[in-house]
């Protein structure tokens, strides 16, 4: 029979100091309360009644120093980074929400879903990212994953969940960063005619299970992003005016979706050349205005993301002798189509309309790269040789 004379577990019990109070949990163990100004009735971490007292105290004079007081939580990784992610995705693009889902349960639940969010450190992180490097993984994806674990930190310490952000820190260049700017390859006028041609090639096959040609030639002549291009349907064309109105985008993950950013929804004036190509395909294959340009059959849903880099432009690409050095992915023609354009007198600012960029700056610091090399390299060499005959 239970002594009717012990205390209950939801009574806090004095331990004879004002304001330091305990309770008692169903296994008998006590759990330690101080009263912090400010704050009011705190749970302590300390399990020992001496050292729960010395935390206390430690708080309390935080308290009276005007510091921020913290208590350490003993939440999960996973129980925080699911109340962040609660918190923001209805205020995240639909794909970067589900891409930021994907990378806390895949790489870092994986890796410390388990652990109090207060145990992680700098070191742990910097680990996390050598790890994930050493997979194979590419600076800028590594960068990607660890996105959403800073903003979970961020959030640890906006709650008071921890004192610090661990990822605060790290030294700058330490961790690997989504913004780092790989190698491109440097276009020719003949390496984009020759890719086009290689992608009209693949459609001859007997075994060919949609069309890429034109869908690559679309691409490479307007500079749209992937999804943009495969989420384009007929009645996006102005045929009259040659212009294509880009209004939604076909995301990786089979689903339309309105455009990356608001600058993202545009206007891109089209070759009459091009225009003439899709109205054919429209003609040829009895498509309505609703329909995808680039569906695998009529009435049906856009080639895949995946389907288009691996049955389309991994392979015209090897067909065009593209394929040795610099990687060449399908976001690449968006840099040669800024290149070509730029090495054909358009303005920075014009080609960044074109592009949906917000700003002139992010074209020529990312996009813009050396086009026709050689055939400038030659100009040059013939302006210094009339120059040196001129001279005196």
């Amino acid at each position: 029979m239970a002594d009717s004379s012990s205390p209950k577990r939801s009574v806090f019990i004095s331990t004879g100091v004002p304001g330091f109070e305990y309770r008692i949990r169903k296994d008998g163990s006590k759990v330690f309360y101080g009263w912090i100004p400010g704050r009011g009735r705190t749970k302590l971490n300390a399990t020992a009644q001496r050292a729960a007292r010395a935390e206390w105290d430690e708080l309390r004079g935080k308290a009276g120093r005007g510091e921020q007081v913290i208590v350490p939580a003993k939440l999960k990784v996973e129980q925080v980074g699911d109340e962040w992610y609660a918190d923001v995705h209805s205020n995240l693009r639909p794909a970067w929400a589900k891409d930021c889902k994907r990378a806390l349960d895949k790489v870092i639940y994986k890796a410390w879903g388990s652990r109090r969010v207060s145990s992680i450190t700098p070191q742990d992180i910097i680990n996390l990212d050598r790890k994930l490097r050493a997979s194979g993984l590419s600076e800028s994806t590594v960068g990607n994953y660890l996105k959403p674990a800073r903003g979970l930190f961020e959030y640890a310490v906006l709650k008071g969940y921890i004192a610090a952000d661990p990822f605060k820190q790290i030294p700058r260049g330490k961790l690997s960063s989504c913004n780092t700017r790989r190698e491109h390859r440097e276009w020719t006028t003949k390496d984009v005619r020759r890719l086009i041609e290689k992608a009209y090639e693949l459609d001859a096959r007997d075994n060919a299970r949609a069309e890429y040609g034109l869908a690559i030639e679309f691409k490479l002549r307007t500079g749209g992003r992937l999804g943009e291009v495969l989420g384009a349907r007929y009645g996006d064309i102005d045929f009259e005016a040659g212009v294509w109105l880009i209004s939604t985008q076909w995301t990786s993950d089979n689903e339309l979706a309105p455009p990356k950013t608001h600058k993202s929804a545009r206007r891109v004036p089209l070759a009459p050349e091009l225009v003439k190509k899709i109205a054919a395909r429209k003609l040829r294959v009895g498509a309505g205005d609703m329909d995808f340009l680039f569906a695998s059959k009529k009435d049906g849903k856009p080639i895949s993301h995946s389907n288009f880099r691996r049955r389309g432009w991994n392979l015209a690409v090897k067909g065009a002798g593209l394929d040795g050095g610099v990687k060449v992915t399908p976001h690449d023609a968006r840099h040669a189509f800024a290149s070509e354009m730029a090495d054909l007198g358009l303005t920075s600012a014009d080609v960044a309309e074109v592009l949906g960029h917000t700003s002139a700056t992010i074209t020529e610091r990312i996009y813009l790269h050396a086009f026709n090399r050689d055939e400038r390299e030659e100009r040059v060499r013939e302006a210094m040789i009339a120059a040196t005959k001129g001279g005196r």
